[in-house]
């Protein structure tokens, strides 16, 4: 109370001594839309004074009040339309008299237009002030790429001692690799591209665990952006998948059965029917009772392609050349539909025991196991319709699989000695027309092309189309090294391409029997990169050629000593002849022909030698009295 009255009371004695409002300047504006602005803001969302002056300095007043003028007008022109005949500038002022006034008001007073416009102002200074943002973002990744830091020698001899963490070499990988691919505009002028490749090759090695010598392999492959995808999807592990057996179950009966123990999977469809994807599992997938039961069995994708490949019929005779641990094998038996003859062979007897325990649980009857050598078994068994050399190899499709996997050149040419001698043994023991397979699980151009490039020079063999539908062509021209065109009909498959493991794939068709005639003109690649090999095996060549020459000038001259022996003892008994010619009476004339005819028999042999010895160009007796 005020003066024993109430406060409206008092209001409403003193509304008639108030003075008369007097229309509001355009260019006092500024200071009502700040305490507007500013008390809406603080009711809604509690902010400092500062954060609101921040607000008013992006705030345009002029484009603010043309909003606000212009939905005035489109109200007056509805307003106008209803018949209702109200002043536009006495509208107009009253707009802005309560949206410009000095008092505060509530959400409540404002009129909706008011607020529609206040709301659309804020939006739209959220929306520059984000544009804002991500243009500064911006402006730094440009500035962060274009300057990027190339390491002095002393900073990298550093790092030699005091390696970096490994996220800060990820990130010079990533830059150096962007630099790379769009050197002309993003290169430092001060160092070339290979001192660039030097880095990114250097930090490759460094932050995967690999040699150089690896990574120098595999950039002949791959360009810098497509080798860091390579070399990460390598060293993550693929999706589980198995293979379903057919000669026990279906892939939907199997499918429905593993999904009823909450097990996710999906097929491997389109070009495969029986392998199935294991996305998430409760249970361990290698100890299930299907498993057991021999109803499927734990295969990679890529190992069911060579199989596809050499489309094995029933009542055929095949053979497996490297079989263990099975999965190819069962594979072969399944799609033979146990009938027919498969022998499956493996040179290692610990790893016999496992294939032989996958044949049992999976209930193969059609195959036989053997364990021998498979570089000489064409020795023993011969005339196969199809066989399947899923050779031994380094693995670099596969290094997910060992935690620390590495290889060097040695490795890589006893493996491909090794490959080439399967090939042709396999080779060897198939019939005139009969399928032969290559595969391996490795992605390097020495253990896949250069294999079978050798081959066919070294057999009567073609390449023909794998029919798997899918994968990447085989090289004809890598670096210095040039293959036949025929290589274009392989297959590769590659772990940042397809999800799957690293594998090739070549199917080869006998067209003839027996060694092909071997050209003795070197290929382009060996005459650039192997002249020193081959000055050496010329070298070894020669005193190989000179110590066989110079045996068989030494038999031949002990030759021509015993023929010049024999010529001597046959003068002796033609001069006996001679002196007994003229004692023997006429009755002994066949006696004395018979014996004339027999030294002359051997004279001429004699004289064959001689000509044979000259020809030859042994020294004969002869030239031995001339020297």
């Amino acid at each position: 109370k005020k003066g024993g009255k109430t406060k409206a009371a008092a209001q409403k004695q003193s509304a008639p001594k108030a003075a008369p409002a007097k229309p509001v300047k355009p260019l006092q504006a500024a200071k009502p839309i700040t305490k507007t602005v500013a008390s809406k803001k603080k009711s809604l969302f509690e902010e400092d004074q500062d954060e609101v002056k921040s607000v008013r300095d992006v705030v345009n007043l002029d484009h603010f009040k043309q909003i606000v003028t212009d939905d005035i007008d489109d109200d007056d022109d509805d307003d106008d339309e209803v018949g209702d005949e109200v002043d536009l500038d006495e509208e107009d002022a009253r707009a802005k008299k309560n949206m410009f006034s000095d008092d505060e008001e509530s959400d409540e007073e404002l009129l909706p237009i008011e607020r529609d416009a206040i709301q659309l102002r804020e939006e739209e200074v959220k929306i520059a002030e984000e544009s804002k943002a991500e243009l500064k973002d911006a402006f730094k990744q440009q500035k962060s790429e274009s300057g990027f830091h190339f390491p002095t020698t002393e900073e990298l001899e550093h790092e030699k001692t005091f390696p970096r963490e490994p996220s800060y070499i990820h990130g010079r990988l990533q830059q150096v690799s962007h630099i790379l691919s769009n050197f002309s505009s993003l290169r430092d002028p001060a160092f070339s591209r290979k001192d660039y490749l030097a880095l990114f090759y250097a930090d490759c090695s460094f932050y995967y665990s690999l040699s150089p010598f690896i990574i120098l392999e595999f950039a002949t492959m791959f360009p810098p952006e497509e080798l860091l995808l390579f070399l990460q999807a390598s060293v993550t592990s693929r999706p589980i998948t198995i293979r379903t057996n057919t000669l026990k179950t279906r892939p939907s009966q199997l499918s429905a059965a593993l999904s009823s123990k909450g097990i996710t999977l999906s097929p491997l469809t389109p070009w495969s029917k029986d392998g199935l994807v294991i996305h998430d599992s409760p249970h361990p997938i290698g100890a299930t009772l299907e498993i057991l039961s021999g109803h499927y069995i734990l295969q990679s994708a890529s190992s069911l392609l060579p199989v596809l490949a050499l489309d094995p019929q029933p009542n055929e005779r095949i053979l497996d050349v490297c079989a263990s641990p099975g999965g190819k094998t069962t594979h072969i038996a399944a799609l033979m539909r146990n009938t027919g003859q498969l022998f499956a062979n493996d040179v290692n007897p610990m790893r016999i025991k496992a294939l032989v325990a996958n044949i049992h649980r999976l209930g193969i009857k059609n195959t036989v196991v053997i364990n021998t050598d498979g570089r000489f078994i064409e020795k023993t068994m011969t005339g196969f319709d199809r066989i399947l050399v899923d050779a031994p190899c380094t693995g670099s499709g596969v290094m997910s699989r060992e935690e620390n996997w590495q290889k060097d050149d040695k490795d890589i040419k006893r493996c491909t000695k090794m490959q080439k001698e399967l090939l042709r043994a396999a080779v060897d023991c198939t019939k005139n027309g009969g399928v032969i397979v290559y595969s391996t699980c490795s992605v390097l151009v020495d253990e896949n092309e250069e294999v079978v490039d050798w081959i066919l020079k070294q057999r009567h063999v073609k390449i023909v189309d794998a029919g798997i539908g899918f994968g990447r062509e085989g090289w004809i021209k890598i670096g210095r090294k040039r293959f036949s065109q025929a290589l274009k009909k392989c297959v590769r498959v590659f772990p940042h391409s397809h999800n799957m493991d690293g594998f090739f794939v070549c199917k080869l068709i006998k067209t003839g029997v027996g060694a092909r005639e071997v050209k003795e003109e070197d290929s382009p690649q060996e005459q650039d990169d192997g002249e020193q090999d081959n000055a050496e095996q010329e070298e070894g060549g020669e005193e190989e050629q000179e110590q066989e020459d110079g045996e068989q000038n030494n038999a031949e001259q002990e030759e021509g000593d015993q023929m010049e022996e024999d010529g001597v003892e046959e003068q002796q008994e033609a001069e006996e002849v001679a002196e007994e010619d003229g004692e023997v009476e006429n009755n002994e004339e066949p006696e004395l022909n018979n014996a004339k005819t027999k030294p002359a028999g051997k004279s001429k042999k004699i004289h064959a030698g001689m000509k044979r010895k000259r020809a030859q160009g042994a020294p004969t007796k002869s030239t031995k009295k001339r020297k």
